[in-house]
């Protein structure tokens, strides 16, 4: 089994930032209480993709697994083309998911469990919505 590269604990502070983070992202979350957090030192999953959903204002990458530092550069470098707007070499990468993810994807679980990630994050970060 694969395990954790650094101990997974997570320190109140990084949650704290974290949700401010969030907040500067999505104003209207600044009232919102995280309830839950979670964090490891692995990505979601072995397999690499990433992509950018225009009409959602989304961008994501996944799975770098225990490639972390050099996959997460190129993640990075392709996403920052994906963002601009380029149409490069990395672009067209086999691992870019143009607009809304296929059906039956792993990368289309956030929309199968009730709608986009943005519209989930927002649920989630609106006042009140901690108390669902």
């Amino acid at each position: 089994p694969r395990r954790p590269a650094a101990a997974s604990g997570l320190e109140p502070a990084a949650v704290r930032r974290l949700h401010r983070a969030l907040a500067d992202l999505l104003p209207e979350g600044v009232t919102a209480r995280t309830t839950h957090a979670w964090g490891v030192a692995l990505s979601g999953g072995p397999v690499p993709a990433l992509g950018f959903d225009a009409d959602a204002g989304l961008a994501w990458a996944d799975g770098t697994g225990d490639d972390g530092v050099a996959a997460g550069n190129l993640a990075g470098r392709t996403l920052a083309e994906l963002l601009t707007g380029a149409d490069g070499a990395l672009t067209r990468l086999p691992w870019v998911v143009r607009g809304t993810p296929g059906r039956g994807t792993r990368a289309s679980a956030p929309r199968r469990a009730g709608g986009t990630l943005a519209e989930r994050i927002r649920g989630r970060l609106a006042p009140g919505a901690d108390d669902r």
